[in-house]
């Protein structure tokens, strides 16, 4: 875990300026422009702040780097109107319920911006969603998510999973049809899907098709307890798959073998979580 203190203290920290539309990154120090592989272009958040408000830039961006173990997650479109009120779409609340970590409103309020500690294969771009570890300035408002957590937490298996459902898509977010956790199992079927993944996607060569159907046959007894949703299983663990150098055709062979040929249906018990209350300030 990080807090935004410590976050804070990291020398990563430019800033931003709209220059015909666009963001550019700023150098604090200089007034010219800051590069997000050029450390030398960075300071602390409080300098960045400083020279924010002094040159009456728009914002702050972070310098995301391999050794920092940061990676941020930038979701487009996250709101709508519903029951009269502005809420989450529910792609974007799966995630943020998923990743429990420091989440904030984008500098345009329509989007997400969610920081978490971990490691990804690559960075990801694709149309409403995109994933980065390294060389990219990822913007700050400080409007965080009261919702969720207020420090920058590990979360690697589930950044794992994300990155392999993530990386052989071809469309934005959200997917056909909604990746769905039920009820009080939903973090408990979040968490054995990231292992599954993480499992597969690192898979060695020779070992990759039967864990492909291990990992997916473990899953199918959750879908037959009706505690994860068969299409999530499904694109996740081709994802896994794909990601673990299988082609895409073997490996939605051998998810829909597993799905076939697995009948039994997991029991478990979900015991209640308590979480202390903390102090913010």
């Amino acid at each position: 875990m990080l807090t935004r203190d410590e976050w804070k203290a990291l020398p990563q920290w430019a800033c931003w300026t709209l220059i015909d539309g666009r963001k550019v990154p700023m150098n604090p120090a200089t007034g010219r422009a800051a590069k997000s592989n050029d450390p030398s272009t960075w300071t602390t958040a409080a300098e960045a702040w400083a020279a924010k408000k002094a040159r009456r830039w728009g914002g702050l961006n972070f310098a995301l780097t391999i050794d920092s173990g940061i990676v941020a997650i930038d979701l487009d479109d996250c709101f709508e109107e519903r029951d009269g009120r502005r809420q989450l779409k529910k792609y974007a609340a799966q995630i943020v319920h998923m990743l429990d970590t420091y989440t904030e409103l984008s500098p345009s309020g329509n989007g997400l911006h969610l920081f978490t500690l971990g490691t990804i294969p690559s960075n990801i771009k694709i149309p409403g969603f995109e994933m980065y570890a390294a060389r990219h300035f990822m913007s700050v408002t400080g409007r965080y998510l009261e919702s969720a957590s207020p420090d920058i937490e590990s979360r690697g298996e589930i950044l794992t999973a994300l990155h392999a459902f993530c990386s052989i898509r071809r469309a934005p977010l959200p997917p056909r049809r909604p990746v769905e956790l039920t009820g009080n199992y939903s973090r408990y079927s979040a968490a054995a899907l990231a292992r599954a993944t993480a499992t597969v996607s690192h898979a060695a060569n020779g070992a990759r098709n039967n864990l492909l159907f291990q990992e997916t046959a473990a899953l199918v007894e959750l879908v037959n307890a009706g505690i994860v949703d068969r299409a999530a299983v499904e694109q996740a663990m081709i994802a896994a798959g794909v990601t673990s150098g299988l082609e895409e055709v073997e490996a939605r062979r051998t998810v829909k073998s597993a799905f076939s040929t697995t009948t039994k249906v997991r029991q478990i018990v979900i015991r209640p979580r308590y979480s202390a209350i903390e102090d913010r300030v």
